[in-house]
């Protein structure tokens, strides 16, 4: 059966009074019944096409196969399970001309299923977009890709794939307007922000919101079709947005947020370094990633936490655990919201300015009024999280950045097996970024960035030597590559078949890398490295040593090379002719070489090498038999018959 593979979000908005869906940044603001075409592969998450609602993903036929993705795209389109055909692409069309639950055509329409019957299985799509001639379909193929789209003309597609039956229309769909994301940019002048952003294609009017708290509620708003905005703030933060519009459709940016306080309450922004590796701390109270929290605990020497600081272009760091690789995230801007560790993609709330305090550096959340803080009151505490609170210059809010004292975090994990003629080494993981790695097999050598490795069994000492500019120790060790001899395996088949003119030997297979096999033919002779050979019927013994210095110990045995008789086949013909005064015998053709053929023309007679022969009116029945060592004895009879001439 032929499967589909990637896959086009669409969304289908049905009649309801108001209603917000957001899809690729655009939201809907009216009801209408829109088509949203999807250009990206589905989450795994995703219950349409990964989950037993979907029937192919039920029963084990899922992505990538063209009717999973199709019956769960169908199921997306429409916000209920489709009335298609469960079973092979090549079915769909008829099914439905059958039973009638869809519209079908050969006219292209967004959101409608196109079918072919040909190959072994069909194939399905959806058509996700039309620009005149042309068509974007979303697909998947069983045995290759789980998604993916193919635009080009509608008569090029359908022929594509072979067998093209038409469309099934699932509705009868409004295209959507995409509207692009703006991406809102901020710039001061005293008092006053200047808030701009690129022109989104299709936008007919922005919207700017101006919040008092960053998931905006609205303090005023303000319409324009210019691309800046210009508003005087006081000491108190503000957040803004702006959202592009057109007609039902919107679209809304990254927020920004307005602190005018900061700057005057904070140092400036510190920078220590693009990057480098340290410690968080409240003298002997660490920040510590537990079970994905920020809380502050007392740790060991080897379990304070080491983070990632990686300084970005406008100042800020990220913060991560280099354990779980995930960043300090602060999930909103407001008093008393803890701080967690996450892999989300979330850059507006998983960077932090550096500020410096009196005994510390307080960790300041993308420019706003906020700073990180240890607190239950105003002081840190053990086993509590750390959070977000206004800036107050509070010691909770000053934090020790600890670089020195932190050792790399690498493992080292050495070969030990036994000998397969493959060169083995040592190996290190979890190596840091920007690092440097020597080596040497000698406390007297030099380190060489080489990595020494070992083939044959013995022994190997390696030592290594780790540095990297982000830390402040480097790491030295040893590991040795261990390699054992191993048994002398092979596989040896003896030669068993009937005679055919040509050489034939024993086979010896699947030995170590780096065997030496000798051969002899009896007990009594040398070995030699020349495989014996036997053309001839007969059996011939040969005896064999496989040795291998990284072989525990020699090999031996004994293999019989066997050639049988063959048959052959010649071809015989007596005579049978009028009286003309001449001899006439039989006629023998196809006798293999060296054969000897005897004859006779009576069986109490004697065999003869003489061929018999007849010249008067008559009838001589000749007996024959040839022989041959390599072959099967053949014999018979065949007649001379002379008749009288007319």
């Amino acid at each position: 059966m032929r499967f589909l593979k990637k896959f086009i979000v669409s969304f289908l908005a049905i009649t309801l009074a108001v209603l917000t869906s957001f899809v690729n940044g655009t939201y809907q603001l009216k009801a209408k019944t829109y088509f949203f075409a999807r250009s990206s592969a589905p989450s795994k998450s995703d219950f349409h096409y990964y989950s037993d609602q979907n029937i192919y993903y039920k029963y084990d036929y899922d992505m990538p196969n063209c009717t999973a993705y199709a019956w769960g795209r169908a199921y997306e389109i429409l916000g209920e399970p489709p009335q298609l055909s469960t079973g092979m692409a090549k079915e769909w069309y008829d099914y439905n001309a059958k039973h009638h639950y869809y519209a079908y055509g050969s006219i292209p329409k967004v959101g409608s299923v196109m079918c072919w019957n040909g190959d072994w299985g069909g194939h399905v799509a959806i058509v996700e977009k039309i620009e005149g001639e042309y068509l974007t379909i979303s697909n998947s193929s069983y045995g290759g890709e789980a998604f993916y789209t193919q635009t080009n003309t509608f008569a090029y597609l359908k022929t594509y794939y072979p067998g093209f039956q038409g469309f099934l229309y699932l509705h009868d769909f409004t295209p959507a307007v995409n509207l692009a994301k703006p991406k809102l940019r901020v710039s001061r002048s005293g008092m006053n922000y200047t808030f701009q952003w690129d022109k989104i294609a299709d936008a007919t009017t922005y919207q700017i919101d101006v919040c008092h708290d960053a998931e905006c509620e609205l303090t005023d708003e303000f319409v324009t079709s210019k691309l800046t905005f210009t508003k005087a703030f006081a000491d108190q933060p503000y957040w803004v947005r702006v959202h592009a519009q057109h007609n039902d459709f919107a679209s809304v940016s990254n927020t920004v947020g307005v602190n005018p306080a900061a700057y005057h309450l904070m140092g400036t922004k510190q920078n220590l370094g693009t990057h480098f590796y340290a410690q968080i701390a409240f003298g002997d109270i660490y920040v510590k990633n537990v079970n994905h929290t920020a809380m502050l605990e007392t740790a060991t020497n080897d379990d304070k936490g080491i983070y990632e600081f990686i300084r970005q272009k406008d100042g800020s760091y990220t913060i991560k655990d280099t354990k779980t690789k995930e960043l300090l995230t602060s999930m909103r801007q407001k008093n008393n919201v803890d701080l967690f560790f996450t892999n989300i993609d979330d850059t507006k709330n998983q960077t932090f300015f550096l500020r410096k305090l009196k005994k510390g550096y307080a960790l300041q959340p993308s420019d706003t009024a906020y700073a990180v803080c240890g607190v239950k009151g105003e002081k840190a505490e053990r086993t509590t999280p750390i959070q977000i609170n206004r800036i107050a210059l509070t010691t909770s809010q000053s934090f020790r950045i600890q670089k020195g004292g932190i050792t790399l975090p690498v493992n080292v994990n050495a070969y030990k097996g036994s000998y397969d003629g493959k060169a083995h080494s040592i190996s290190l993981q979890n190596v840091p970024a920007g690092s440097t790695i020597t080596y040497r097999t000698s406390t007297k050598s030099g380190w060489s960035s080489k990595k020494p490795t070992r083939t044959n069994a013995g022994t190997t000492m390696v030592y290594y030597h780790v540095m990297n500019p982000h830390y402040a120790q480097d790491m030295y060790g040893s590991a040795e590559i261990i390699v054992h001899k191993a048994n002398c395996k092979a596989r040896i088949n003896d030669y068993k078949h009937t005679y055919d003119e040509k050489k034939h030997t024993i086979s010896i297979t699947k030995t170590l890398p780096g065997s030496t096999i000798y051969y002899r033919t009896s007990l009594k002779k040398d070995w030699t490295k020349e495989k014996p050979m036997r053309t001839n019927v007969g059996t011939t013994s040969v005896y064999y040593k496989i040795s291998n210095p990284n072989a525990r110990k020699t090999f031996t045995g004994k293999a019989n090379i066997t050639v049988s008789k063959a048959t052959q086949k010649p071809k015989i013909k007596g005579y049978n002719g009028s009286y003309d005064h001449k001899k006439h015998t039989l006629c023998m053709t196809q006798i293999k070489p060296h054969s000897t053929i005897y004859y006779r023309s009576n069986t109490k007679k004697k065999w003869s090498k003489i061929k018999p022969t007849r010249t008067s009116v008559g009838t001589t029945k000749v007996y024959y038999k040839i022989t041959n060592s390599n072959y099967k004895d053949v014999s018979g009879s065949v007649s001379i018959i002379i008749k009288k001439k007319t």
